[in-house]
């Protein structure tokens, strides 16, 4: 009887120890992880594997073995300014879509087995292209400097130019504040010579009438105003009218005239009709292009004494052409 019972407590002892050890071998089991080997394999079939494996992306760092990584990321489309092995910084999908059928895993850091989850692993995987793939790759990298040769070119040329510009600019600005241009039309060559749209007071009116009769615009005196755009190029450049009396001097009026004649900055037009002080050259206003027909009997232009912008509405030099309906 008591050697049953002896034989019970063994056989109890034995399933106890068993279990205990199948649970220390199963708990190593889940704290471990199993890394693949993914050597000869494709780029895209490696990370899936060491992803199945329960290794996370970014604990994968890729290297390149017989090309240069970063310019690969960049000839397939990554334009970061920073560039990392890692997973999380790089469009794996992207590089293999070009490069994949080129690029095989030549090597495996740490080697296939199972290691402990509980410690830090980070898979080092060396992807090496083939040589129709490195041919390929070569060839791209050219393209690639090639273009960056002809932006940088091309870039170093709009320098210039945009320095040119700004030249020439200076050098029309120093002549109207020296009073170098009597009128708009005096500097026309230095205007023309910018070699960029011209834009006069910010408005397209004045614009127009300036470029119609520069003769009777001048540059203002103060051109801390005025500016220039390098990326149209537009050059701003203030003007002023000049009065009427100053174009034509010699039409001017005697000093008891001027007294007795309305403000010469008015919107009036004034003409060579004679005062009933028996057809003295005494200057008269017109108000509209009724007054300009009752006293001439026809229009006038800009060489004729009278004429006024406010009566010419299209700038053409002529006023008054259509005889008013009255």
């Amino acid at each position: 009887m008591k050697s049953k019972k002896n034989a019970a407590e063994a056989i109890l002892v034995v399933v106890l120890a068993t279990v205990f050890i199948i649970g220390v071998i199963s708990a190593k089991i889940i704290d471990t992880v199993n890394i693949p080997d993914v050597v000869s394999e494709s780029l895209a079939d490696a990370l899936d594997e060491l992803e199945n494996a329960g290794i996370d992306d970014e604990d994968v760092t890729v290297k390149a073995s017989n090309f240069d990584y970063d310019t690969a990321m960049e000839l397939v489309g990554n334009n970061s300014s920073s560039y990392s092995n890692s997973i999380d910084d790089t469009n794996f999908d992207i590089f293999d879509s070009q490069w994949g059928r080129e690029a095989k895993i030549v090597e495996e850091n740490p080697k296939p087995g199972r290691y402990d989850k509980n410690k830090y692993i980070n898979v080092t995987i060396t992807v090496r292209l083939s040589k129709r793939g490195l041919r390929q790759y070569n060839k791209a990298v050219a393209a690639m400097r090639d273009q960056d040769a002809a932006r940088e070119k091309q870039y170093q040329q709009e320098m210039a130019d945009q320095q040119a510009l700004e030249t020439r600019f200076n050098s029309l600005k120093g002549k109207i504040e020296a009073g170098q241009c009597v009128s708009v039309s005096g500097c026309m060559p230095d205007v023309e010579a910018l070699g960029a749209q011209v834009e006069y007071a910010s408005d397209s009116d004045v614009t127009s009438s300036v470029a119609l009769s520069p003769d009777e615009w001048r540059f203002k005196d103060d051109t801390s105003s005025d500016s220039i755009n390098f990326n149209i190029p537009l050059v701003t450049l203030s003007v002023e009218q000049i009065p009427y009396p100053e174009l034509h001097p010699d039409a001017s009026e005697s000093s008891s005239d001027r007294e007795s004649s309305p403000n010469p900055g008015s919107s009036e037009s004034y003409s060579d009709t004679g005062s009933s002080g028996g057809g003295s050259n005494r200057w008269q206003y017109y108000k509209n292009c009724k007054q300009v027909w009752n006293a001439l009997g026809h229009g006038i232009t800009s060489s004729d004494p009278g004429y006024s912008r406010d009566l010419d509405a299209d700038g053409d030099g002529r006023a008054c052409e259509v005889k008013p309906n009255y």
